[in-house]
């Protein structure tokens, strides 16, 4: 029974299949064709149209800055006299400084000066050697000179010897030096009473002197000076070609030259 109760059931399925097998194609709908399909339009929005807008160029002119000299390679000093002037004008202090070139320098400093020149001798009516030496200090902001001039027709054949001290004005500055002096004097020697006598000098009289330097460097340069003597027995008046060495120089000092630069930059 079970046997043929199996033939049947594999006969209908059979013949299931062979029915499905002879259907058209157009009538077999897959799940995807069943639904409805829906076409989407896309909207296009007009748009504007949009104006360039009109460009203009601005050109900004550069800052004009000073012309900034490297401090090392300078050729004026400009800068550093009015630094100095200002110094000068504040409260007096010895030990006051000014660096220059990466060296530092006493403003208040003293300073020896050695010369030789010419010298008209009214006590002999001629014009002779004068060599001279001088020594000048300060006390504060007061300036005095102490020193001499060796009068004679050669170095070490002298008719006059002649001693002064004085006070002064002094102007000085980075590269240059111009000094007054005024006081008395103290005249040792010879002088003619006539063609072939002459007789002893001791006197004292006024002395006044006129210096100008050109710095070589701020602590020694060369220059020139003038000077006149008088007293009741001669007057001496002469020129000469000077040199000086002062002590203002303390020593060398590194400087931060963009710092410097900044200092005095104007826009």
């Amino acid at each position: 029974m079970v046997k043929w109760v199996l033939y049947i059931v594999f006969f209908i399925s059979a013949y299931n299949v062979l029915a499905q097998n002879r259907l058209p194609a157009d009538s077999i709908q897959t799940p995807s064709s069943a639904s409805p399909t829906q076409t989407i339009t896309p909207v296009v929005t007009p748009t504007t149209s949009v104006q360039p807008l009109p460009t203009q160029t601005i050109t900004a002119k550069p800052k004009k800055f000073k012309h900034l000299k490297d401090p090392r390679k300078k050729i004026d000093f400009k800068r550093e006299n009015k630094e100095l002037i200002k110094l000068y004008k504040d409260t007096f202090d010895r030990k006051k400084e000014i660096v220059l070139q990466n060296n530092r320098y006493r403003i208040y400093n003293n300073y020896l000066s050695i010369a030789v020149g010419k010298c008209y001798n009214s006590g002999w009516k001629e014009t002779d050697l004068c060599t001279a030496f001088d020594f000048n200090f300060h006390a504060a902001k007061l300036n005095f000179q102490v020193g001499g001039n060796l009068v004679g027709p050669a170095l070490w054949n002298n008719n006059c010897i002649q001693l002064h001290a004085g006070w002064g004005y002094r102007i000085e500055r980075c590269n240059y030096l111009l000094a007054a002096y005024g006081g008395i004097s103290f005249s040792d020697g010879y002088y003619l009473v006539s063609d072939t006598l002459k007789t002893r000098l001791t006197a004292i009289g006024a002395y006044a002197a006129l210096q100008a330097y050109y710095k070589i460097k701020f602590d020694y340069g060369i220059g020139i000076s003038t000077f006149f003597d008088a007293n009741a027995k001669q007057t001496l008046a002469g020129i000469k070609l000077e040199l000086f060495f002062s002590g203002a120089y303390k020593g060398h000092k590194k400087i931060n030259y963009a710092k410097e630069d900044e200092k005095y930059q104007v826009p």
